[in-house]
């Protein structure tokens, strides 16, 4: 019947420094860039069956710096989301009703030093394209 498993990831690699001197002696030269993840990994596994696809994904963000010296770096964060979504075509009108499950480990983290992200939350989502 109509039904689907969905296998997907990706890993991405960054070497972003700056290459020139804003100023004579400028220690940020050949440094990262401030809050650039240097190394990230995600990962998806859904399955669907007729108009219902359930989704998992699983995140690694890896080692950045805070600041343009790279004196501080940021640990890495783990997260991990679902989501569950229904989709309907009708009069030339594709709808989509989404419920996600936003970093269901809660993690603990922060993109940016000194803002931590939200714990475990929820989203509800309803599309139309035409």
């Amino acid at each position: 019947d109509n039904f689907g498993f969905i296998f997907g990831g990706g890993v991405q690699l960054i070497d972003s420094k700056k290459t020139s001197e804003s100023f004579s002696g400028d220690t940020s030269k050949d440094k990262y860039f401030p809050y650039i993840t240097l190394q990230s990994t995600r990962i998806n596994l859904g399955f669907n069956y007729q108009i219902v696809q359930l989704n998992v994904f699983y995140s690694r963000t890896g080692k950045r710096y805070s600041d343009f010296g790279n004196n501080v770096s940021m640990p890495s964060y783990y997260t991990g989301d679902w989501n569950i979504v229904v989709g309907v075509s009708l009069f030339k009108l594709d709808s989509h009703l989404m419920f996600d499950v936003i970093n269901i480990f809660n993690a603990d983290y922060q993109v940016i030093s000194g803002y931590p992200m939200p714990l475990r939350n929820y989203q509800l989502t309803f599309s139309i394209n035409y």
